[in-house]
């Protein structure tokens, strides 16, 4: 694990929290949890399609890590949780659960640092989708949460993360859609702000379009139309009512 400073026993915890502060006391520890739970996932899953991505998602991690001690911009810490994010999406599908946690954690942490700019929570079950989405809102400035699959979404929300948008997509393998999720979302937290995106009415009937209860945006779109239906749901005073 390479970061901006030597862990020999002659730079004191106190010296490295005089130059990073609360970053090093609140993060580093479990920083090194993260690196413990990939070490021993991989030793028993080295061979596993999912090895490669989420040992340079860690890399990623590191590097990002190392960037935010030094620099307080929203920039670094959208970077920063984007990485982690990211790398949460690749443990979850190799069923690294110990992973899965150590990373919760962190984004907990790190989401206690007061953020300059919103944090948007992406739910879409096609992963190239949701890659593409978090990664033009990361682009944008704003620090994205993805998830494949309405439990995921649920699962972040009831860490108490910061979350300000909730974009979703509609239609969800299983039991719940994204009015589901919509509606588990707005009771947990009532002035969580709603965003739905659909390829499911686009060749449809418009006139059998149901009632949606929070602006659409369809599918396939740009990435300018994401961006500004994003930013006008947020300046939006009043939170959509659900049906």
């Amino acid at each position: 694990m390479s970061y901006p400073y030597s862990e020999t026993a002659s730079r004191s915890a106190a010296h490295r929290v005089e130059r990073w502060g609360m970053k090093e006391i609140e993060v580093y520890p479990w920083i090194v949890s993260l690196g413990g739970a990939v070490a021993q996932w991989l030793n028993r899953h080295r061979e596993t399609r999912w090895a490669s991505s989420i040992v340079q998602g860690v890399s990623a991690v590191r590097a990002c890590y190392a960037a935010w001690l030094n620099d307080d911009s929203s920039g670094a810490r959208t970077a920063l949780l984007g990485d982690l994010a990211l790398l949460r999406l690749y443990g979850e599908r190799a069923g690294a659960l110990a992973l899965v946690g150590a990373i919760d954690r962190i984004i907990g942490v790190i989401q206690s640092f007061p953020a300059a700019r919103p944090t948007i929570l992406v739910a879409d079950d096609e992963f190239d989708i949701l890659d593409l989405m978090a990664n033009l809102l990361q682009s944008a400035g704003y620090d994205v949460l993805p998830a494949a699959h309405v439990e995921d979404a649920l699962s972040i929300l009831e860490k108490s993360l910061q979350v300000d948008l909730l974009v979703t997509d509609i239609v969800f393998p299983g039991e719940r859609n994204g009015f589901a999720l919509a509606q588990i979302a707005r009771q947990m937290r009532p002035g969580l702000k709603l965003l739905y995106t659909t390829g499911f009415f686009a060749i449809s009937d418009p006139e059998a379009m149901p009632v949606v209860p929070a602006p659409l945006l369809r599918k396939p779109f740009r990435a300018e139309q994401l961006t500004a239906e994003v930013s006008a749901v947020l300046l939006s005073s009043d939170a959509p009512a659900l049906i």
